[in-house]
This record gives structure tokens, sequence and C-alpha cells, in this order.
């Protein structure tokens, strides 16, 4: 598939409302209906989200093995692209699930840059670090939890999409688009 061809799809697909997502995990468009008996309703960042995810995954269909080689063949996609777009991206050319809204807490507040920076290895992680993802994975490393406990940094409450690929340098989840629940 030519570059134009491609951008064709890309933007032709962006454009339909069931190019996103798959159904089977609450959070996800199309996912569980709640008690009431209604369904939820479509989640409209993560429908805009899916197209950058699939054009991944369209971009690993077309023999693109790497990020570089994704800007290096798909510059005009991506050069348009937020840090989440990309991301999403990203996560779709490595094949890994498509990330899915989320809440959980961290401590201290999101970072403007909308990810964390890891001190000690002296860079940013791949999203906003969180203690606990609720009903699901926690930070793996309790000792260095244990040191920004002691700073204390207030708890906030989070929502956002998990990064699917990657998490922090201390095992800890990762979320992309985070936004503070007040």
């Amino acid at each position: 598939m030519s570059m134009t061809e491609f951008m064709d799809w890309f933007f032709k697909k962006s454009k339909e409302k069931a190019f996103y997502g798959h159904a089977g995990r609450p959070g996800k468009v199309g996912g569980s209906v709640p008690a009431s008996g209604n369904k939820k309703a479509p989640d409209r960042k993560l429908e805009e989200y899916a197209n950058f995810y699939k054009a991944g995954q369209k971009a690993k269909e077309n023999g693109v093995i790497s990020m570089n080689s994704a800007f290096d063949q798909y510059f005009d996609v991506l050069k348009i692209a937020n840090y989440t777009e990309t991301k999403f991206f990203e996560i779709g050319l490595a094949g890994a699930e498509m990330p899915y809204k989320v809440t959980g807490w961290r401590y201290g507040n999101i970072p403007k840059e909308g990810k964390s920076y890891n001190f000690r290895e002296g860079q940013f992680e791949s999203g906003v670090s969180l203690m606990e993802v609720y009903g699901g994975k926690k930070t793996q490393d309790e000792f260095s939890a244990m040191f920004i406990k002691a700073k204390n940094r207030p708890i906030v409450k989070v929502t956002g999409y998990l990064n699917t690929l990657n998490t922090g340098a201390d095992g800890e989840p990762l979320l992309l688009d985070a936004t503070k629940i007040e």
C-alpha cells in the first residue's frame, strides 16, 4: 500500500463511526451494559484515539516494524498527532491490546507534560504513573512508594486510558490522557 493509499484509507476511516475499539470489557466502547439497562454513552475520545490505534495496526500489516520507520513512512499522519494519539498508534503497531478507560490513584497532581518523569532513570515515562488502577494493576515497587508517600503528596483520583504496552520503571501502571477526578 502506497503512502497516498494509506492516507486516503486513514482519513476515510477516521470519519466512520464504527471504526473503533471492541466490545467485552466494561469501559470500552460497546462494552457491558450497566445495571440500569441503559447502554453506556460512547466514549468519543476513545473513538478518535482508536483511529490511531487502527492506523498502527494497518501500518504493521504494511510491513512497518518500528516507530522510527513509522515516522519515516507515515510522517503526514503522525506530525498532526498529539502525544496520546501517537502512543495509541505505537500500541497498535506493537499488536498490544487497545488501551481502555480506567480509574485509579496516584500521589500528587498530574504532571503538566501529561507524562511522569522518572528521576532515577532520568527520563519521562510513557504516560502518567499511578500507584494503582482500581480493580487491576498496582505498582510493583512498594519501596519507592514509601518514599513518595513520605513526601506528603496528596492522593489524587485519576481517570484515563491504560497504556497496555508499557509500564513505568517501577512496574507501575501508566495512563494516557489522564485527568483528575474532583
